[in-house]
C-alpha cells in the first residue's frame, strides 16, 4: 500500500484516483472495526441485561415486595427492549 503523498507523485489525475481510493479503503476498515467493537459492546450490555433481569426476578419471587416486582418487570422490559432494537441491527447487518 502507498502512502498519500507517494499517490500524490504520480500526477493530478491519477494521484487524485489513488487517494480516493485510498481514503474509501481505509474508511470501510475502520468502518468495519467500528461494527465489530459495537457487535461486542452490544453483546456485552445485552448479557447484563439479562443478568439484571434474572437477578431481580428472583429476588421479587423470594421477597414478594410490591416495589422488588416492579423492578423485576422493569428489569425484563428493559432486556426485552434491548433484543428487540438488537434484532433490528443484526437484520440490517445480514443485508
Amino acid at each position: 500500500m502507498m502512502t498519500l503523498a507517494e499517490a500524490a507523485n504520480y500526477g493530478t489525475l491519477a494521484g487524485a484516483f489513488a487517494i480516493g481510493f485510498y481514503m474509501k479503503w481505509n474508511a470501510s476498515r475502520q468502518n468495519k472495526k467500528l461494527n465489530e467493537i459495537h457487535t461486542l459492546v452490544n453483546s456485552d450490555m445485552s448479557r447484563q441485561l439479562r443478568t439484571v433481569m434474572i437477578m431481580s426476578q428472583r429476588l421479587a419471587s423470594a421477597s414478594k415486595d410490591p416495589e422488588d416486582i416492579r423492578v423485576a418487570e422493569q428489569a425484563k422490559k428493559d432486556f426485552d427492549d434491548h433484543q428487540a432494537k438488537q434484532d433490528v441491527v443484526d437484520k440490517g447487518n445480514a443485508n
